[in-house]
């Protein structure tokens, strides 16, 4: 892989379309966290509910940081000369393994923010929960430094409020002048 392009964002942010759009649209390869939590949910028998989902992936990540980030970064081709679009980074601690494990590459860590209105909107039309049940989603641990610490560490911060096709266009700018894609 030529660099890693990780982002961040609360749940129902736009993190993962704004990823997969971006994937699609330059030929980069693509992996997620979800993806690798609920694949692994799916073996133990474990029902994919967001709570679940939450508890698993925060288990794995403080189980073994590193071994995970290689899981999840092992979805795809290592010898691949294409660009790694990596979404749903919710740990520092992934961003620095993430660092180590591609090391001579560069990772670009771009944080996704949205008005809460927004978010809470996109959460319950996308799945079956009421506010209460947000309010302990965004309390669980591995939400935390997603809201208290990704917005300050990241190389480009956008605002999923923005029409999709704006927020890649602002992106590709970003890398045209910090990564020198053409």
């Amino acid at each position: 892989m030529l660099y890693v392009i990780a982002f961040s964002g609360k749940i129902g942010s736009g993190k993962s379309s704004i990823s997969q759009l971006m994937a699609k649209n330059f030929n980069f390869q693509r992996v997620s966290f979800g993806d690798y939590v609920r694949k692994i949910a799916t073996e133990r028998n474990i029902e994919h509910s967001r709570f679940n989902l939450q508890n698993l992936g925060e288990s794995l990540m403080s189980e073994n940081p590193n071994q995970f980030c290689r899981n999840v970064l092992n979805q795809v081709s290592a010898a691949s000369d294409k660009p790694l679009v990596i979404d749903g980074i919710r740990h520092k601690i992934a961003l620095d393994e993430i660092k180590t494990i591609i090391n001579p590459n560069k990772i670009f860590h771009i944080h996704i923010e949205v008005h809460e209105e927004v978010r809470l909107e996109r959460i319950i039309q996308r799945q079956d929960v009421n506010p209460n049940e947000i309010e302990m989603i965004d309390a669980h641990p591995s939400e935390k430094q997603v809201t208290l610490l990704f917005s300050e560490i990241a190389d480009l911060v956008i605002n999923s409020e923005n029409d999709i096709e704006q927020n890649l266009e602002i992106i590709e700018e970003w890398l045209r002048v910090n990564v020198s894609i053409n």
